[in-house]
């Protein structure tokens, strides 16, 4: 705390269009995405950005423990324990808004995150479908057309990051 706290006092934010030195001397202006980042981003004393927070792999920790709930839920739908279904699946939704809301709110964002929240959320939801139509509880074509969606999704995400990189 106090390493952030020094950071603040010893190396203030710029704010938009402040003159900012350059190893040059030229000056130059703040732009917004150098306010933003060095708003955000907590950084020790000699600049560098600090990731020794435990806190920070919290979303990353709850997509997982999301995934894991995939096995009781299965197990649930299989066994006809809907109501039980249901309830896991309400804190699987909930883990879902919370790991998100954490990554946004305290820029805890990472490459891993952005693969696995998506992912998680497909096989889940996959998951659950293709169970429900093996037990004849929704059409099988219904599991299909969502399955099927997702697949359209995530091949279109995997072949426009191939083309042209990242989002």
């Amino acid at each position: 705390m106090g390493e952030v706290a020094d950071t603040i006092v010893t190396a203030p934010v710029p704010a938009v269009g402040d003159p900012v030195g350059t190893d040059s001397g030229v000056g130059v202006t703040a732009g917004i995405d150098q306010v933003l980042h060095l708003a955000v981003v907590p950084r020790g004393a000699d600049g560098s950005a600090r990731c020794s927070d435990p806190w920070r792999s919290l979303p990353n920790v709850l997509t997982a423990l999301r995934l894991v709930l995939t096995l009781p839920i299965s197990w649930a739908v299989l066994t006809n324990r809907f109501t039980l279904a249901l309830v896991l699946f309400v804190i699987a939704g909930l883990s879902d808004a919370l790991d998100g809301w954490l990554a946004r709110r305290f820029n805890w964002q990472s490459q891993l995150g952005a693969f696995l929240d998506p992912a998680a959320d497909k096989i889940l939801m996959g998951l659950v479908f293709i169970l429900l139509a093996f037990e004849q509880h929704i059409a099988a074509w219904f599991a299909a057309l969502v399955v099927g969606r997702d697949l359209v999704i995530a091949l279109g995400a995997v072949t426009y990051r191939a083309f042209y990189g990242p989002f």
